[in-house]
């Protein structure tokens, strides 16, 4: 791990071979609202956090539960676009990580997948509407050719041109230097409120992906203007509780 950054696996868990889904919120915060989407609704395991000095001082409390703002679930499910994978893991988080940490959460992130000897990672990611549309489409990006033929026999469109930024774009830029296997999906989305709808399209995707998992958006969508709100609610309270926070004193020089 980075010295500055760590997983740290809270829970006793045997974690091997899993396909990795990693969301947070961007455009339309539709990685956040996946990811959260999966745990909750496969009942996954919280089983460790993202840690680092570079992060904010930010706890969650559910159900009178301290829950960290960078989580890690996991889950038995067998899964994968293979099969092969005998574990799901979401990273997910309801915070965007701040610009000094992208860099080092991304070979964190991808070092510990090698470290679990992980099959594939799958980043979720929004772009911004072109023009609005009933069904948003999905856009694959991948850094091996081996994720180029995943994503063509789960029938999703190769970006041909685009730009990606943030966490999502600089775990492809490490994956791609060393050579693993990571696919971005991204779906069409409001830039200026959180798009659940639109999350429901990534999901639907990874479902095809995981069909053992047995994955349904439908609930996802009749349940988005509440998890559009508690996300637009989680977001308020950080920038809320940050301005509260008291200034670093400057340094002084002789």
């Amino acid at each position: 791990m980075t010295a500055r950054m760590e997983i740290k696996e809270f829970v006793k868990r045997d974690v091997k071979n899993p396909f990795i889904v990693v969301g947070f919120p961007t455009v339309g915060l539709v990685g956040a609202i996946a990811t959260r989407y999966l745990a909750t609704s496969l009942s996954l395991e919280l089983i460790g956090e993202i840690l680092s000095p570079d992060l904010p001082p930010v706890t969650l409390i559910s159900e009178g539960k301290v829950i960290p703002a960078y989580r890690v679930y996991a889950g038995n499910e067998v899964c994968g676009p293979d099969h092969k994978c005998d574990q799901l893991i979401v990273v997910t988080s309801d915070f965007p990580p701040p610009q000094n940490a992208i860099w080092p959460m991304a070979e964190t992130i991808l070092e510990w997948s090698s470290y679990v000897k992980s099959k594939l990672v799958v980043t979720l990611e929004g772009v911004v509407y072109q023009m609005h549309q009933p069904q948003p489409q999905v856009w694959g990006v991948a850094t091996t050719e081996q994720g180029y033929k995943v994503l063509n026999e789960h029938k999703v469109k190769p970006l041909d041109q685009g730009l990606i930024t943030g966490l999502s774009a600089a775990i492809l830029s490490v994956a791609r230097g060393k050579e693993l296997d990571v696919l971005c999906l991204l779906t069409e989305a409001h830039k200026e409120i959180p798009d659940a709808r639109a999350a429901s399209q990534l999901i639907t995707t990874i479902g095809r992906m995981t069909p053992r998992l047995k994955i349904d958006p439908e609930p996802l969508i009749k349940e988005a203007e509440e998890i559009e709100n508690n996300m637009k609610d989680s977001l308020t309270k950080l920038e809320t509780q940050t301005k509260r926070l008291p200034e670093a004193p400057s340094r002084m020089y002789a």
